[in-house]
Order: C-alpha cells, then sequence, then structure tokens
C-alpha cells in the first residue's frame, strides 16, 4: 500500500474515538491482491449511495458512531443525528432520497430503526420498531424488511405533509412456524437437512423490480455445526426458495450484485469441514436455486494473524450501484467480539480484478419519462366534447414524431366524471390512432378497468412509472388506482403513479370522493388549463379555424383528422334526448363550434314544434305532435358562444355537403349531421312568433317553413325535403332580406 494511503488512513482513524483503535484492520497488505485495497483502517458495515460509488456510509464501531466518507476527495463527516451524543449506533443505511435509516438502541438485537434527514436538521424519528439484526431497505422505492428474531416483517415508509416519516402497511410476510411447516413439502428440506432455529435475517430486495427478498435462515447444519441458508421470498406469489442448498456449509447472503443476477454470500465451503461461521469469505453466488455457480472473490480465511491461531475472514459485504466496485470488513474468528463486528474497510474493484459485473443499462430518458419502463395513458372523457376527438388525433401526431417511437402506450375512452350530456363516439378514430393499444370504458367500464390495471400492474412491477394524462375528468382514474392498490405497495403508488390535470371544469365535474382520492394516493399534478392564453400554457384554443392540412402531410395522420374533423362536424343527436348540448363551456365560451367553420356555407335546420310551445300544444292550436318547422338559411357570419345560449329549444343541423352541388348529400342525412341545443326556458312559453323572431335574433336564416308530421318518417323522409329546400335556400342565398313567413302545409 502506498506511504500516503496509510498515512492518510491514520489521519482518519484521528479524527474518531479513540475506542475504535480496538477495532483497527490488521490484515497484512502485502498479502493484498492488486484490485484489494484497504480503504478505512476502522469501521463496519458500510453501505453504498443510492447511485454511483463516490460515497458510502458507515458505523466506526460495534454500537458507534456513523460516518459518511466522500471516496473521491477522501473527506469524512460525522453524520449523528441532533440529540444522539449518547445513542449506539449499529446499523445504517441510505434511503432513496438520500434520508438514513439507522438502528439506534442499547445492544444489537433491541435497536430500533430511526429515520434520520441527510440535512441533519432534525432530531431522528423513532420508527418504534424493533430490529433483531440488519434491515433490508429498497434502493428504489421506501420499502423495507426487517426481522424480530423469528419473524420478518415488511412496511412502507411514508412522508406526510410536513415530511414526517411514518411506518405504514406493517404486517408479517415470513412466520417462523409458517416457514417450518412448508419445509416437510418442499423438495431436500426437512430430514437429513439443515435444522433450522427461530432466527431469521433479512438482507436485500432483488433488483431490479424489488419483489423478491433475500433472507437468512439461521439453524445447525448436517455437521452439527451453526449454520445458515440463503432463503428468497416472492412477494408477488408467497413462494419460498433455498438459493444455497449447501446444508454442511455456512452461506449467509450479504450484498446483491445491480443486475439482481447475483447475491453475494459469506460462506466456508473452501474448508474441509465448516467452523461454525468463524472463517468465511465472501463469494458470488447465481441466483437460481442451485447453490452451486459460486466464484471465490476473497482469500482473507487463508491467513492467520502473525504468532496466533486467529483467522482473518471477509465479511459484511456491499456492491455499488455501478457494479465497479465492493466494500467488505475484516473480520476475525475465535475472538471475542460480536458476530460480524467489523475491523477496517476494503475496495474490491472488479475491474482490475478482470470480473465482469452486470448493471441495469441506462435508462432512456425523454423529460420524466422513462422509454425502457414507464407507461402512459390517455385518458378522453368524450362527454360532451366533441373536441376531445381532435385530442384523440393530436395525441396520435404527438405519438408519432420519432421522439416518441418508444413511448409504450395505451388510451381510454368514455373516462367521464359526473357531468350531464350526450357521449360522443369515436371508435373509428380510435382505432386508427392507437390499433389495438385504447379500451373503450363508455362501452363497458369493467372490462376496460381490468385491461388498464393488467397493464399498470405490469409497469410497476417492472419498476416503472405510468403517467395518466386526463383529458377529462378522474374517476376512472380514481378506479384504477384502487385497483392497483389492491396489489401494490402504497408507497410505490404515490410514488410511482402520475395524473395530470389541467382544467379546474374536469376537477369540477368529477366525484367529490374521486378526485379527493385520486390526489391522496397518486402523484397529483395540476397543471395550467391548456386552452386558455396568458397562463404559462401553449393556449390552444383560437377563435378561427386553423387549416390543418397545412402541418399533416403524413397519409395516416391524415386519415386520423380527417376522421375526427367528420366526427366532430356531423355529431348526431337523437332529438327527444332531451340532452344538453355537444359543445360545453370551456371558460365560458364553446370548445368547438361547428358553426366557426367556415366550410359550413349552406345549413339547415328542423326544429321540433310540438316540444317547444307547450303552452299551445295542448290546444291543438298550429302544432301536432310530430309537426315540424324548417329553417333554411344562409350563414352570414360565425355563430359563436353557442354553449351560451340555454335550454330547451333542440335543434338539429344538416350540413350540405357541398355549397356548389345542392345535390350531394349521403343516402342518410344522418351521416351529414350535427345537432346543439339552443336552451332558453323561457322560449316555452313564447308564441309561435316569438319563437321565429327570438331565432332570427340568433342565427339570421332566410326562409321558414313549418311542416306537419316530418318526425313521423324517420331520416328517408327528412332527406328528400331537404333536397327540395335546398334549392330554395340556393335562391334565397344573394337576398339579404330576412324571411320570417310560416307556412302551414298539409
Amino acid at each position: 500500500m502506498a506511504l500516503q494511503e496509510i498515512l492518510k488512513s491514520i489521519f482518519l482513524i484521528s479524527l474518531l474515538p479513540i475506542s475504535t483503535s480496538s477495532f483497527a484492520a490488521e490484515f497484512p497488505l502485502e498479502a493484498l491482491p492488486p484490485h484489494i485495497t484497504l480503504d478505512l483502517a476502522h469501521g463496519e458495515r458500510p453501505d453504498w449511495a443510492p447511485t454511483g460509488s463516490d460515497s458510502y456510509i458507515f458505523v466506526d464501531a460495534p454500537g458507534g458512531k456513523p460516518f459518511e466518507k466522500n471516496r473521491i476527495t477522501g473527506e469524512l463527516r460525522s453524520i449523528l443525528p441532533p440529540g444522539c451524543e449518547d445513542c449506539r449506533i449499529w446499523r445504517v443505511y441510505y434511503l432513496p432520497n438520500r434520508d438514513y435509516l439507522m438502528t439506534i438502541g442499547p445492544a444489537r438485537d433491541h435497536a430500533t430503526i430511526h429515520i434520520v434527514d441527510q440535512g441533519l436538521e432534525m432530531p431522528a424519528w423513532n420508527m418504534r420498531v424493533v430490529a433483531h439484526e440488519g434491515v433490508a431497505v429498497s434502493r428504489h422505492s421506501f420499502q423495507l424488511a426487517w426481522s424480530d428474531g423469528a419473524d420478518i416483517y415488511y412496511g412502507d415508509l411514508i412522508y406526510g405533509d410536513e415530511g414526517v416519516p411514518t411506518l405504514e402497511n406493517r404486517r408479517v410476510i415470513l412466520n417462523v412456524d409458517e416457514l417450518k411447516a412448508r419445509d416437510q413439502s418442499i423438495p431436500g428440506e426437512g430430514a437429513g437437512s439443515t435444522v433450522y432455529l427461530d432466527y431469521h435475517e433479512p438482507q436485500n430486495w432483488r433488483p431490479p423490480h424489488d419483489r423478491e427478498l433475500i433472507f437468512s435462515r439461521y439453524g445447525t447444519s448436517t455437521t452439527g455445526h451453526y449454520s445458515s441458508e440463503t432463503w428468497m421470498w416472492n412477494m408477488d406469489t408467497d413462494a419460498v426458495t433455498n438459493l444455497s442448498n449447501r446444508h454442511a456449509f455456512y452461506d449467509e447472503p450479504e450484498g446483491i450484485f445491480p443486475d439482481g443476477e447475483y447475491t453475494l454470500v459469506e460462506c466456508d465451503m473452501f474448508l474441509p469441514v465448516s467452523q461454525h461461521a468463524q472463517v468465511l469469505d465472501l463469494y458470488r453466488m447465481k441466483i437460481d436455486g442451485s447453490g452451486k455457480n459460486m466464484l471465490r472473490l476473497t482469500y482473507f480465511g487463508d491467513h492467520k494473524i502473525p504468532g496466533s491461531d486467529v483467522t482473518f475472514k471477509a465479511n459484511q459485504g456491499v456492491i455499488s450501484e455501478d457494479g465497479k466496485y465492493m466494500l467488505f470488513g475484516e473480520g476475525r474468528s475465535n475472538t471475542n467480539d460480536q458476530p460480524g463486528a467489523g475491523f477496517g474497510i476494503y475496495l474490491f474493484d472488479f475491474a482490475a480484478a478482470g470480473i465482469e459485473v452486470g448493471v441495469l443499462p441506462e435508462p432512456e430518458i425523454l423529460g420524466k419519462f422513462d422509454l425502457d419502463k414507464d407507461l402512459y395513458l390517455a385518458h378522453f372523457d368524450l362527454k360532451t366534447d366533441v373536441d376531445d376527438v381532435h385530442s384523440v388525433a393530436g395525441v396520435a401526431t404527438m405519438l408519432a414524431d420519432p421522439r416518441f417511437s418508444k413511448v409504450r402506450y395505451h388510451a381510454v375512452a368514455g373516462t367521464y366524471g359526473i357531468q350531464e350530456g350526450l357521449y360522443v363516439p369515436a371508435e373509428r378514430v380510435f382505432d386508427l390512432a392507437f390499433g389495438e393499444h385504447w379500451s373503450d370504458a363508455h362501452g363497458d367500464f369493467d372490462e376496460a378497468l381490468d385491461e388498464v390495471r393488467s397493464l399498470s400492474i405490469e409497469t410497476l412491477n417492472d419498476g416503472g412509472s405510468i403517467w395518466i394524462a386526463d383529458a377529462g375528468q378522474s374517476d376512472f382514474s380514481a378506479a384504477l388506482v384502487r385497483k392497483i392498490l389492491e396489489l401494490i405497495p402504497e408507497t410505490i403508488v404515490k410514488d410511482r403513479v402520475h395524473v395530470v390535470q389541467h382544467a379546474d371544469w374536469n376537477e369540477e365535474v368529477t366525484t367529490a370522493e374521486d378526485l379527493d382520492f385520486v390526489k391522496k394516493f397518486a402523484s397529483y399534478q395540476k397543471i395550467p388549463d391548456g386552452n386558455a392564453p396568458g397562463n404559462g400554457s401553449p393556449g390552444f384554443r383560437s377563435k378561427t379555424a386553423v387549416n390543418w392540412q397545412e402541418y399533416v402531410s403524413d397519409a395516416r395522420l391524415t386519415e386520423i383528422w380527417t376522421a375526427a374533423i367528420e366526427i366532430a362536424n356531423r355529431m348526431h343527436v337523437n332529438l327527444r334526448t332531451r340532452q344538453e348540448c355537444t359543445n360545453p363551456d370551456i371558460n365560458r365560451e364553446s370548445a368547438f363550434d361547428p358553426f366557426d367553420d367556415p366550410t359550413f356555407q349552406h345549413l339547415l335546420l328542423i326544429i321540433s314544434s310540438f316540444d317547444r310551445v307547450p303552452d299551445l300544444h295542448s290546444l291543438g292550436f298550429l302544432f301536432r305532435k310530430n309537426d315540424g318547422t324548417v329553417v333554411l338559411y344562409a350563414l352570414e357570419k360565425n355563430v359563436n358562444k353557442v354553449s351560451l345560449l340555454e335550454r330547451d329549444l333542440t335543434i338539429l343541423t344538416s350540413e350540405l355537403s357541398c355549397g356548389d352541388d345542392a345535390f350531394r348529400l349521403k343516402s342518410h342525412i344522418d351521416d351529414n349531421s350535427i345537432s346543439g341545443n339552443l336552451e332558453d326556458s323561457a322560449l316555452d312559453d313564447l308564441t309561435f312568433g316569438e319563437v321565429l323572431e327570438t331565432l332570427v335574433v340568433f342565427l339570421h336564416y332566410r326562409f321558414v317553413i313549418h311542416f306537419p308530421g316530418i318526425f313521423d318518417h324517420g331520416s328517408e323522409r327528412i332527406g328528400l325535403l331537404c333536397r327540395f329546400f335546398v334549392l330554395l335556400n340556393s335562391l334565397f342565398h344573394s337576398n339579404k332580406t330576412s324571411y320570417t313567413n310560416s307556412f302551414r302545409a298539409d
């Protein structure tokens, strides 16, 4: 070892209490291979920072004080929490947010879990849970596992609004009696194998998904020595598996490799006979359940302290997240030190040793979206907005951009809340835009929920996040989160299920309990309304029509946009539904008005007379049940704010396909229709003439004809009549006089 490294280690020891000197390293440095160096001549139980290999934490002695070392600069700092000067600290771990977990108490088997903020500004928060030995801390979430000696427990670490952590969802996941009962049905266990004690210790969550827990089962080996076997528990199936299957020797799991393919074990299989865990070295073991794929990494067990019978051992190994290094401790046999005590911390360089360590690939990130793991859910209410169909085309256009080509997505139609009004069916547009990657919550809510839940559980189990764009209300999102919580811990859902909302109106018409639920249990983010200008959003809504063909040239996207606009422009509404208009308010203005489209040169209105003048039809005056009034007019200007007109004047507006060819109507007029409601309850009491006068103010029509029985014969009769009235409309198109004459035709 270089002189400067020795001097640096001596200097670092001088910073610590003198009591740690009895735990100083003594392994002969000249016996170390080039890929192993002494990093600290004191200390034990190191833990790497959540990312990289620049820093680690440790305790200076059993029941000692915690420190953090910057491996690059050599800087050493105390991480003792305020008010804990007399505390005895046994274990220290990094949490994913770089806070610390410490076990603090009078003895290693009576220490309680504490959480310490990384800024060391607050006293440690006591979770009031005894951890008999170590704690398994997830690198990717806030799930924990610990033991009271016999049973292993699970809990979710939850940070409250004030940043105060609590341990929630505590439960026993491995009961000692149930484990022993299971042994009777597991091949290789039971008679002739390890006799297990009532003593277990969790070690690590297996990456990348953290759905499997590696743990120790201590007992007596087949040769009568104190022993350990390495086991794994599956959170999803509750299955347990013996990974080492070496009942004559000692195999205790330690650090996990970053790809989750291997685990470290303290093992004595290099000895002729096991020595009660007194002589151990570190091995890399394949997690395949055979216990045969083993690679010995250290050879401390081949050396004794000069002039004594005390043999060295290597223990407490941990692997850095980048797979470059291993930290481990120097242990001793046949001494009175506490089990697992460390005498210095060593650094193992895998590259220098010629050992390739698998790591998880660097995620490909688009903003905050992990292209390898995450899922994008596009939720559309389609009630009562026809412009939602345009949004579907817009999302399809976005996903067609090469930058979004790797985005995994799924769309849902019909995710509406408690608002009244009509649903806009747009199956063809969804098929064109998303293929098989969409669900129909309007058609079958439960089936859609099951489909999306399955995708969501798969994503979360793979370590990904879910990003929900609520282009509408959050009722479906709330139902989805409830389903997810049945299988996924609350802390993961809160951390990795993101719901994004942009509109106050959408929140107002979401079921109140559902909105509160989503805000509480998911990562709920409210952003500025994208339809409104001047709030930092793109301000997508415009007063004038946009010639979208100038911006879309791709054939597939052109087909999607054409279909979306056709559905929006030709939305047909049954006159007898008495539903509200298809154009709801956005900031008290119409979201999409077909009347605003400059292609509408000739419009025809058919007004149900029977429903409009209730005070008169009961006397048989002027109107019979299925009479209608046909209104022809030339559109003088855009008719804005249709959604502001109020209740109970239902109209069916039929678009004439081409202004220059009055007869180019499709075979069914239903295919070329749009509907809306002019809503004003005051109109119920107006006379027929007053109704017409009111209409003239709003619609600037040309000619009105009352026609009895028009609604008796369906769309085909209406279609024939339309052809006739189109001719009339063309005659009056150039005439600037407004006609309000009414005809009774029998």
